[in-house]
């Protein structure tokens, strides 16, 4: 009796669901399903059914809810009264904008797979895959809003960088932004076990390079790029396990190895459309060559004085210590050479060295000026010397004797 008393008091904290009696209840804490209750909100009742409150009959169990899955459903079968989660949501969303703050981190610790297609408009919140408390969602395996050209702005940088994160996909929107420079490095602490098997940003806003940071990812099998708004070269290596490649819209039916004729030359009307710069780089797998269409860049008009990159001193410098990777992408886009570590350091240490040679300099000069002024006094001491034979100022002043007097106090002369 204590123990069904325990067991009800216990369950009145987390809805329990047992919707059919031939089911081992699978108990889902109470704040996963007053989360859900705010997604079907923002969803507009995407989901029109009632939560089954302990000690009411009817409603339907959260877990068996169209595209959610929970966590030991599997498991439930062997362990009664089983602590479980929302684990995965995967729905064709009928309508919904997002508020400004719903934290999947928190709300749903255990979700492995966020999936949502169609109907969704607005921007997404900044918190979506976590914040400064809760860093990027540990757990978030697959990250996909898909097919809805209503939904744009900034995916929040978090979404890339899960520890997990296996899928990422944004193709068909106006979600964009830029890949975050972390992405790829678990030195940084981003996709710590680089797990990355499918990248998709088919048809969306994404701007800027992609980084060289992809080919860190072994296990990546398709690459996605095409139609979006990326730009500038070609990574010099991608992963050699990708099976699905898709880098440039295809214009031509070229199947040349070389690439030759997969080069679009200015004034070609689909100059504008083609993202990536040539050359093609010959390390790129065979699967990825195939796409690899490029735009011809002309070489600058020639002039009088050839134009340089030039820098204020220590500007690089700078810009590495502040991490501002746009100033530094578009310096190597300028330069046609890499920002590596040593790029940084160097400028730096160019400054310091500089400095310090400044500073010997102006030393050496006034020890000069003081040793030059020492033997000038000296050679004009010399010089006295020389012309008298002795130095006059230095010879004693003889003093003035007088004769002796006589006894009659007069002078003997």
């Amino acid at each position: 009796m204590l123990g069904l008393v325990a067991y009800g008091a216990f369950a009145q904290l987390d809805h329990s669901y047992n919707a059919n009696p031939g089911r081992v209840i699978l108990e889902v804490p109470s704040r996963e399903v007053d989360a859900m209750n705010q997604l079907n909100t923002i969803l507009a009742g995407q989901w029109s059914v009632k939560f089954l409150e302990w000690g009411r009959t009817g409603g339907e169990d959260v877990c068996t809810w169209e595209g959610v899955g929970c966590t030991g459903a599997a498991d439930a079968k062997h362990a009664a009264g089983h602590i479980g989660g929302i684990k995965s949501i995967k729905i064709t969303a009928k309508s919904g904008t997002f508020p400004t703050s719903f934290n999947l981190a928190k709300l749903f610790p255990r979700l492995k797979s966020f999936e949502i297609s169609g109907g969704l408009s607005g921007k997404l919140p900044k918190d979506l895959c976590g914040d400064s408390s809760t860093g990027p969602h540990s757990e978030l395996e697959d990250f996909k809003i898909e097919r809805s050209f209503d939904v744009y702005g900034v995916v929040p940088e978090a979404c890339w960088l899960g520890e997990e994160l296996k899928e990422f996909s944004i193709k068909r929107t106006r979600l964009g932004g830029k890949i975050p420079r972390d992405f790829g490095l678990p030195s940084q602490g981003a996709n710590m076990k680089l797990q990355l098997e499918v990248l998709d940003v088919t048809t969306s806003r994404l701007e800027g390079t992609l980084p060289r940071s992809i080919a860190n990812f072994p296990h990546l099998k398709s690459l996605l790029v095409d139609r979006s708004r990326l730009w500038g070269g070609f990574p010099k290596y991608l992963p050699s396990a990708l099976k699905e490649c898709s880098l440039s819209p295809q214009y031509t039916g070229s199947k040349d190895a070389n690439a030759k004729l997969r080069q679009v030359q200015p004034g070609s009307s689909k100059y504008s459309d083609t993202p990536f710069d040539c050359p093609v780089p010959a390390t790129l797998p065979e699967v990825c060559l195939a796409t690899a269409y490029c735009k011809v860049v002309p070489p600058p008009k020639a002039t009088t004085k050839e134009k340089k990159v030039t820098l204020p001193t220590g500007t690089l410098y700078k810009a590495c210590a502040r991490k501002d990777y746009d100033f530094l992408d578009e310096f190597e886009a300028q330069s046609e050479v890499e920002c590596e570590s040593s790029s940084c350091f160097l400028p730096g240490l160019g400054v310091a060295v500089a400095v310090a040679v400044g500073m010997g300099v102006l030393a050496s000069v006034f020890l000069w000026y003081k040793d030059k002024k020492r033997k000038e006094k000296n050679e004009e001491e010399a010089l006295k010397e020389t012309t008298t034979g002795y130095d006059m100022s230095k010879l004693p002043i003889p003093e003035a004797k007088l004769p002796p007097a006589d006894s009659n106090g007069t002078d003997k002369n």
